[in-house]
C-alpha cells in the first residue's frame, strides 16, 4: 500500500490500523499514537516524504 493511501486511511480512522512491511507490522499517524496511549509505550518517529510534501508519525 503506498504512503498516500495510508494517509488518506488514517485522516479518517479512528482504530488502531498495522501495515505489514517485510517481517514487522508498522502503525502510522492516528494509529501510532493510539497504541502507543493504550497499548505499549514506544517512541514513535517522523519521516518526511517528498511525494506527499509531509511529515508522517510512524512505529
Amino acid at each position: 500500500m503506498k504512503i498516500s493511501e495510508i494517509v488518506k486511511r488514517e485522516k479518517v480512522n479512528n482504530n488502531i490500523l498495522l501495515h505489514k512491511e517485510g517481517l514487522f507490522w508498522r502503525a502510522y499517524e492516528n494509529s501510532a499514537h493510539l497504541f502507543t496511549q493504550n497499548i505499549k509505550k514506544y517512541n514513535v518517529l517522523y519521516k518526511y516524504y517528498k511525494n506527499i510534501g509531509q511529515n508522517i508519525v510512524y512505529k
